[in-house]
């Protein structure tokens, strides 16, 4: 007895337009291994009317407090535990997406890389440290018999130099 289209399209899970697709694509869409082999190297799409449901109460709780902004732990937690091929494709867009978006912010410079902080940071904490070792040595002999009132206003220009010099150093370092 033969098959028809209906029938192949059932049997496959695919759509009449699908089935059609692979026709003109020159698959014999009655032979099921040729049908099967060419439907096995095409590329999922996401359905039109796909939304994500989710498939256990912990991706429930995570889809329930979804807001606009939804973080990468989120998403990828909810990518493992999906087992619907559309609910996959969906967070793996998602994550391409942030994944730009991380890259836009980095290439602005809105987002710093953690180990130039952490090499700007030493390097302000070293200037910092030099600057106060270079004044205790540099100004206890300039400082010696001035009144205390005229030792405070140094010791105050002094430091309002320093730190205004750290300070300005400081915001050429991420301009």
């Amino acid at each position: 007895m033969k098959q028809t289209k209906v029938e192949v399209c059932k049997k496959h899970g695919i759509t009449r337009d699908v089935l059609n697709s692979a026709q003109n694509a020159g698959v014999n869409i009655w032979n099921d291994e040729d049908l099967k082999k060419h439907l096995g190297g095409r590329r999922h799409r996401i359905a039109k009317d796909a939304v994500i449901k989710p498939e256990s109460k912990q991706d429930q709780a995570l889809l329930a407090n979804e807001t606009t902004e939804q973080s990468i732990e989120q998403i990828e937690r909810l990518l493992i535990g999906s087992m619907d091929i559309d609910n996959i494709k969906i967070y793996h867009e998602k994550l391409k997406a942030l994944k730009v978006g991380l890259q836009v912010r980095m290439q602005t410079r809105e987002l710093l890389p953690a180990g130039e902080v952490k090499e700007d940071m030493i390097r302000i904490a070293s200037a910092a440290r030099s600057e106060l070792l270079k004044f205790s040595n540099d100004f206890s002999p300039r400082l010696e018999g001035l009144t205390a009132a005229k030792i405070q206003s140094i010791i105050h220009e002094e430091m309002t130099r320093i730190l205004t010099n750290l300070s300005n150093a400081q915001h050429k370092l991420y301009q």
